[in-house]
């Protein structure tokens, strides 16, 4: 009957160890979510702009794009027509 006890009470421990896992994984992830709003603005308006690029710099880095897209496709096996 002490055995059972004991893995009554293991089995509890180990089950509010888990929930509390749990929440601090759900707190975590909240906050990690948030950021203010200038910041995620800030983020959106400068994303590869290649305005301020010599045409040879932004040049390359369209082939290294179309070549990174066409790889994505192909990999995946989606047919882009």
């Amino acid at each position: 009957m002490t055995e059972y006890v004991r893995y009554r009470m293991a089995a509890a421990k180990l089950g509010v160890t888990m929930a509390f896992l749990g929440l601090l994984n759900g707190l975590t992830s909240h906050a990690a979510a948030r950021q203010p709003a200038n910041a995620r603005e800030a983020a959106a308006t400068n994303y590869l702009k290649l305005t301020g690029l010599p045409p040879a710099v932004a040049q390359q880095f369209m082939k290294l794009e179309l070549k990174l897209q066409r790889q994505f496709y192909d990999k995946r096996g989606i047919d882009k027509t």
